[in-house]
């Protein structure tokens, strides 16, 4: 018996294969992932564009809320910084006004009556006389406006012989020249006597 070959089974016709399509291969669209672009140009269903779009809005708003709450929290800090330089400010300038005064008084001592020290205080004090940055005070300056002030009221400078006599009280009696006083005091104890 020869041998004889069996005949390969018969393979039955198979369509050519097919070639893979573009949507089997790609992943279906996530609405979670919310990029601005479609993923490889596949459609979104109105709802998944509503919730990328929603998302997207969400994202944007945190942000702004951030960067809104950072501009709150810088300009609480600008104004506790405004406060306490306003506060040093105003030592500063309670401190020149004080050392201004205190200039005046100074000089004032020597050129005007104690009576009239407060007033000239007052009145210089609105003029332009000004603390340096330095702290120092042009004290010419400062007797050159207690001369003006004194030539304006002669009454209250000093004058040879003028005294102030204090009542009880503490009260200031008006200035009187000693040598007028004992006359009159004379003239009068002679004027009982008789």
């Amino acid at each position: 018996m020869p041998e004889t070959e069996t005949p390969p089974a018969p393979v039955a016709p198979t369509a050519p294969a097919a070639a893979p399509t573009p949507a089997a291969t790609r992943p279906a669209p996530d609405p979670e992932h919310d990029d601005d672009e479609a993923v490889d140009g596949v459609v979104l269903t109105p709802q998944q564009q509503a919730t990328r779009s929603r998302r997207r809005m969400e994202r944007s708003l945190d942000s702004w809320k951030g960067r809104a709450q950072a501009a709150e929290a810088e300009l609480a800090a600008a104004r506790t910084q405004v406060t306490s330089l306003q506060a040093q400010v105003g030592s500063v300038s309670q401190l020149r006004t004080s050392l201004l005064q205190t200039a005046i008084r100074a000089e004032a001592a020597t050129m005007i009556v104690p009576e009239a020290v407060d007033d000239a205080v007052q009145l210089l004090q609105g003029s332009d006389l000004t603390v340096g940055d330095d702290g120092k005070i042009d004290l010419a300056k400062v007797k050159a406006k207690l001369e003006e002030f004194v030539k304006a009221r002669p009454y209250v400078a000093p004058q040879a012989g003028r005294t102030s006599k204090t009542l009880p009280g503490g009260h200031q009696g008006p200035p009187t020249s000693s040598g007028t006083h004992d006359e009159i005091n004379a003239l009068l104890r002679g004027s009982l006597r008789r």
